[in-house]
């Protein structure tokens, strides 16, 4: 048993440590989390989460001191910023492993541990530098408690388990917000109403879960309010709810069905075995039935809160990993043990996924092969510039679709033949060699496509201490890479302050302070050099840069215009004009003098 933990221990390592580095960060999330840790070394302002040195109502500190730590021990780097997430990823494999073989036994525990490590979404999930890994995994630990302190006899025993679940969750909400009180709320829920049993939670063990989950938040919810008041928890929790409602701020709104789409494609192949785990075991424990029946509802619960929420991002539904890839655990499990059969639906959703996913990983590697093609025919300006970067293909990367397809073809051609378990044991091994395939060759590649050339010009910035704005997108790449200081940042908020009033400062949108800012840099007179970012396809923004008196293009390329205002050469410019207004006055009062002196003489 022991060596099965290190072998976990020693893969998990070699899949989610090396080389995180490679790739600069994504926008928005990975570069916003790594500019706030940035900013709170910088600062040192530990209880502060703020970005651009302003303070950020939207994420409690706890993921941010993680990280910071990170950077201190390795620097302020993309190394440094998804370090903390890869060893998540090390722990959730053997948290895994030990829950599954506790409730169950040691043959279900390794499927688990292959189903999550083996289908697509989880292997990209941890070599992030994004919140959601070790949020979902304290909810994740907090819902075990819970399932314990249900099933335990012993009274001592169930009040230890209500202990811990709050002290998980506690730091779950520490490292996110509210949002993990109310997933485990509602799952809590479902889960009495479904068992009718009004005993499920007993009065002492709810108490000692709530003031623990209490005891936890006071780390920094309580010095917070004792220094600003009431008004800050107010605050946090209208941000929080304005996440929820609204997708404006975000510019992420998605139909309601884009997170069963997700999942379905996303964590393939165990998105298909997911369907056969619902099948009721006869066979099975008490405590059994109830964590199954807790992932269930986990699993619904999640996937339908954020199909709700308006704002959709892929890692929103990242909890619900954990119940599908158990479910596909159970289900393989159970086919193992030949209490169940291999149904035909599982086996036809396996082919049409994978094969869907073999033409994309070909396409992908095809893509400098039909550039020409793809630019005669595509009409946004700004995919087409993208696409005229000169990223380095080789040929061979056509390889990894055709590899992924023979190992998938293979596995469910094994799976008729020899048998369900060898076919699928096959197919999650082929998934890992391919996801690792991808993150190392066609994300770097797609990522030169998309935003490499903004990164390589805010780094070329970023000891000027200009002022940079972007223009037609949002992003925070200037402030991360452009490694704005908290002067320049001050400067913009004296700017705004004046120009709305201190007291009401936060009664102002983000839009209205953008539009102000940007128009003060653009017509007014700044104290630095302002650079200008934009998309191009946005035909009212280039006219206008193209036709300002006091702006330079100093860069056009891969769908990226970037504009220049250099304060130093219009101060230059001015002094020149007073120069020659004063040389010209001379000139006049000259010639004056000399007609005088004529006039006299006559």
């Amino acid at each position: 048993m022991r060596s099965t933990y290190w072998l976990i221990l020693l893969v998990a390592c070699l899949l989610y440590i090396p080389f995180l580095g490679i790739v600069p960060l994504f926008d928005w999330d990975e570069i916003n989390f790594a500019e706030i840790s940035r900013e709170m070394i910088l600062t040192g302002e530990w209880q502060k989460v703020q970005v651009e040195f302003i303070s950020f109502w939207e994420k409690p500190p706890l993921f941010f001191w993680i990280q910071s730590l990170s950077m201190q021990i390795f620097g302020v780097n993309e190394f440094a910023a998804r370090l903390p997430n890869a060893l998540v990823g090390v722990i959730t494999l053997l948290v895994l492993f030990y829950i599954g073989n506790r409730l169950f036994d040691e043959h279900l525990a390794k499927w688990w541990v292959l189903a999550y490590s083996g289908s697509f979404l989880p292997a990209f999930y941890f070599k992030t530098g994004i919140i959601d890994p070790i949020f979902n995994l304290f909810i994740f630990l907090s819902i075990f408690q819970l399932v314990l302190m249900v099933t335990h006899e012993k009274a001592s025993k169930r009040r230890w388990k209500a202990l811990w679940g709050g002290i998980f969750i506690g730091l779950a909400v520490l490292i996110k917000g509210p949002v993990a009180l109310l997933l485990v709320g509602v799952c809590g829920l479902v889960f009495w109403i479904r068992s009718l049993r009004l005993s499920t939670f007993g009065f002492v063990e709810i108490l000692i879960y709530s003031f623990t989950t209490l005891f936890v938040l006071s780390i920094w919810f309580l010095p917070e309010m004792l220094r600003n008041g009431f008004w800050f928890l107010q605050q946090f929790l209208e941000y929080q709810w304005g996440l929820a409602a609204k997708s404006e701020d975000t510019g992420h709104e998605q139909p309601f069905y884009y997170h069963p789409i997700v999942l379905l494609l996303g964590c393939f192949p165990a998105s298909i075995y997911f369907f056969g785990g619902f099948q009721y075991n006869y066979k099975s424990h008490t405590n059994q039935r109830i964590f199954k029946i807790w992932m269930q509802i986990l699993f619904f619960v999640t996937l339908i809160i954020f199909s709700i929420v308006k704002a959709k991002i892929v890692h929103y539904s990242s909890l619900c990993y954990f119940p599908l890839t158990f479910l596909a655990a159970d289900y393989l499990h159970r086919v193992e043990k030949n209490e169940l059969k291999w149904h035909i639906f599982i086996k036809i959703g396996l082919w049409i996924i994978g094969i869907i996913w073999a033409i994309v990983f070909v396409v992908v590697a095809l893509i400098p092969f039909f550039k020409t093609l793809l630019l005669n025919n595509i009409a946004d300006r700004f995919t087409k510039g993208n696409l005229q970067a000169e990223v380095f293909w080789q040929g061979w990367e056509v390889l990894i679709g055709i590899l992924f397809f023979s190992i998938f073809a293979y596995s469910l051609i094994a799976g008729h033949r020899k048998g369900v378990i060898d076919g699928a044991f096959y197919l999650f091994f082929g998934c890992i060699i391919t996801s690792q395939a991808v993150i190392y060759v066609f994300i770097p590649k797609i990522e030169q496509y998309t935003q490499r050339t903004m990164i390589d010009f805010l780094k070329s910035t970023a000891n000027e201490k200009a002022y940079i704005l972007p223009l037609n997108y949002h992003s925070y790449a200037h402030h991360f890479y452009g490694k704005i200081s908290p002067e320049v940042a001050q400067e913009k908020k004296t700017f705004l302050e004046n120009k709305f009033g201190k007291k009401s400062m936060g009664k102002s949108t983000f839009s209205q302070q953008k539009e102000a800012w940007q128009e003060y840099l653009l017509e007014g007179t700044p104290k630095r050099n302002a650079y200008f970012l934009l998309k191009v396809g946005d035909e009212g923004w280039e006219k206008r840069l193209k036709n300002h008196k006091n702006l330079t293009l100093i860069l056009q390329k891969n769908g990226f215009l970037i504009y220049q205002r250099n304060i130093e050469k219009e101060k230059q410019i001015e002094i020149e004009k007073i120069k020659l207004k004063e040389e010209r006055k001379k000139i006049i009062q000259s010639d004056s003098l000399k007609k005088d002196s004529l006039k006299t003489q006559i």
